[in-house]
């Protein structure tokens, strides 16, 4: 079975939900979630990611200052250069804001080096749930989330998936020989 992950960013980690929900549809539809891994900012909970990693293999990526993922990249053979490219952003001593982007690709470079291997990413927005909106009253249906975009990417020359109605995109398995070049 292929190995799921999935991925958000937050400023902070101060709630087990929307993951807690996510967790709960991939095992509702017969999925076992690998790895969570949490891109943050400013701080998390200590009750939070000891409740997650209650339910899942759960990694944090701080950006700015992770000496641990650091660490991780130095052994991937980034030099500090490359390192500080992909940890630091300026933007964020100064303003303390971060480009989505940034941490996006974190939660990515995370993904691309952990052990097991992942082979499917799926990002989630934290303002979002594993449900379908039917009525202006609020009235929602629990989706199969992993199985409907994983169908799709089951086909042919389909590498990417969305749900345009509420944020989420998944990446394919990325096993190519010149990955270490695009790190």
């Amino acid at each position: 079975m292929a190995k799921l992950a999935l991925g958000a960013i937050a400023n902070y980690l101060n709630s087990v939900h929307p993951y807690i929900d996510f967790i709960a549809n991939a095992r509702a539809h017969g999925y076992e979630l690998e790895k969570l891994i949490i891109c943050y900012s400013h701080g998390y909970k200590e009750e939070c990611l000891e409740r997650l990693q209650q339910t899942v293999d759960t990694e944090l990526v701080q950006i700015n200052f992770d000496p641990d993922f650091k660490d991780e990249l130095r052994d991937f053979s980034l030099s500090k250069k490359e390192i500080d490219f992909f940890l630091r952003t300026p933007e964020f001593d100064y303003h303390q804001l971060i480009p989505y982007g940034k941490r996006r690709n974190l939660v990515l470079l995370k993904a691309l080096i952990s052990k097991p291997k992942i082979d499917y990413l799926f990002f989630i927005d934290t303002d979002v749930k594993p449900r379908l909106l039917l009525s202006k009253t609020g009235r929602t249906k629990m989706i199969d989330f992993f199985g409907r975009h994983l169908h799709y990417l089951e086909r042919e020359n389909v590498i990417v998936t969305t749900s345009d109605y509420s944020g989420y995109y998944i990446i394919p398995p990325l096993d190519f020989n010149e990955s270490k070049i695009l790190l």
